[in-house]
Parts: structure tokens; C-alpha cells; sequence
């Protein structure tokens, strides 16, 4: 063989490698391409049945390498390939507030309890199960409440009944008193200031109140029933000073300022609180 016939040869060979490496390189484009597709196919799959995902701070991982190198620019990590989409969990108690105290079914006690294990519930137990709230509350009753109750719990457990609420309208039911409202209006009517400092008379009315089921009366009406108990020389201080116009809040705030006013002067003066 010629030396030219030689070189012919090596030329012939070194293109057939150049071809087969190139063959090589566009099918193994080919696969990563169809990998890119595949990946991205299952990524909008995923958002479809579970939301968008929060871009993981882990590394891209062999499959978004390969995306990466193909698009040229840094790829997101791909989502999850398996598992159920995740919910939020329920989570323990809180302790944001001290312990609920213990009922033990006396009347005068109830409304005062309940409005501790509401509080108890909305600020330690947002997150619980129902079945943690039912529990926790009849957890806390102690003599008479717990014998009466204890009927109604049993029969009450794992139906519908089973809840914070229903549990605190036994309670009511079977402790509280049903003439509540109308001995609190009756009491409004006869409540009067006398000798009493200006808010521990407006405390003892505001209960009253709402006792009454007066939360939501007319302004008219509770500014009415509160000028009719104020002292007399609170009423006469006022004088001038309060309009029909003037919202309830803002009536009691002005009262407040008034009988601080008188309060101060009568201690400066002549020693004594205002009658």
C-alpha cells in the first residue's frame, strides 16, 4: 500500500469515528430531551393536583442536571415524583393562657367558666381536633357538674354531639339559670350609683347588661338606663355636656372624664368621694 493509499485510508477511518461520534451526541440529545419533556410533563401534572410547590433549597439531583445542561441556564428542582399531595396536620395545645379552672356545677360560676374556656379554646386549642376540645373541657368538671354530665358524654361520644359547644349548652342547660334576663332587667331598673365611684357602678351595669341580652339595644336606651342610676351630682356635672347625637362609647368616656374631674376635686377640697 502507497503511502498515499495509507493516508486515504487513516482519512476514511478518522471520518467514520467523527460520524459515529456524532451519532453518539444526537442521541444522546435525544434522550435528554425526552427526559427534559418527561420532567416537565410530570412537574405540571403535579402543580394540576397539588398547587405550585416552594422551590427547594436541595440540589438539583442527575434528572435536573440533564434539564439544566440542555436549557443552558439553572433549572428549578423538579417536584416530587410520588406521595399524596400533604394537608395541614392539628397540632397539640398551646399554653398561652394558665389552666382552666375547675367547674364543679355552681350556678353562680357558670357564665364566668364559660367565658374562660372560650377564651381557653380560641387562643390554646385553635388547632386541635374537636375530639381535643370536647375532652379537655369535660376534663375539667369536677362533683355534681361531672355526675350529671357524665350520661350525656357517654352517649355523646363519637356522634355529631361530640363538640366544645354542645357540651358547654348542656352545662347551661343543666346549671344555669333560665330566668337570667329578665331578673337582669329587673335589676337594671333598680341599679343606682349612691355613693359609689363612677366605673365600679358602670362595671356592675355593663354586667348586668349583659345578663340582659342587651348587647346589642339602641344607644338610646342603654345611655337611658345608665343616666337614670348615675348620683346626682354626676347627673348635675353633665348637664350641658352630652348630646342625643353622642354614641354610647363616647357617652360613658365623657362620664368617665367627668367623675375623675369631681372625684379629684372633692379628695382636694374636702376630702371625701363624690355622692
Amino acid at each position: 500500500m502507497s503511502p498515499q493509499e495509507h493516508g486515504q485510508e487513516l482519512q476514511a477511518q478518522e471520518n467514520q469515528e467523527t460520524k459515529r461520534l456524532l451519532l453518539q451526541m444526537m442521541a444522546r440529545m435525544d434522550t435528554l430531551t425526552q427526559e427534559v419533556m418527561q420532567l416537565k410533563e410530570e412537574k405540571e401534572e403535579l402543580l394540576k393536583v397539588g398547587g405550585a410547590q416552594t422551590p427547594s433549597t436541595q440540589p438539583l439531583g442527575e434528572a435536573g442536571e440533564k434539564e439544566a445542561r440542555v436549557a443552558g441556564i439553572a433549572s428549578d428542582p423538579p417536584a416530587p415524583k410520588s406521595g399524596p399531595t400533604s394537608h395541614p396536620t392539628k397540632t397539640g395545645p398551646t399554653k398561652n393562657l394558665g389552666p382552666l379552672a375547675e367547674f364543679s356545677g355552681n350556678r353562680e360560676e357558670l357564665e364566668p367558666w364559660i367565658a374562660q374556656a372560650q377564651a381557653k379554646l380560641v387562643v390554646d386549642y385553635t388547632s386541635c381536633t374537636k375530639a381535643t376540645k370536647f375532652f379537655m373541657l369535660h376534663n375539667r368538671l369536677r362533683g355534681e357538674a361531672a355526675r350529671q354530665l357524665q350520661p350525656w358524654v357517654q352517649a355523646s361520644t363519637n356522634t355529631t354531639s361530640m363538640t366544645a359547644q354542645c357540651l358547654l349548652d348542656q352545662l347551661r342547660l343543666s346549671f344555669g339559670d333560665p330566668h337570667v334576663q329578665e331578673k337582669a332587667q329587673r335589676k337594671l331598673h333598680k341599679l343606682r350609683q349612691t355613693n359609689k365611684p363612677f366605673m365600679e357602678y358602670f362595671t356592675e351595669f355593663r354586667k348586668l347588661v349583659l345578663e340582659a341580652g342587651g348587647t346589642n339595644w339602641p344607644d338610646e336606651i342603654l345611655k337611658a338606663y345608665l343616666e337614670a342610676g348615675l348620683s346626682q351630682e354626676l347627673q348635675r356635672s353633665m348637664i350641658g355636656l352630652g348630646n342625643t347625637s353622642q354614641s354610647f362609647e363616647d357617652y360613658c368616656t365623657e362620664l368617665k372624664r367627668v367623675s375623675d374631674q369631681l372625684e379629684a376635686f372633692n379628695l382636694r377640697n374636702t376630702g371625701k368621694k363624690p355622692q
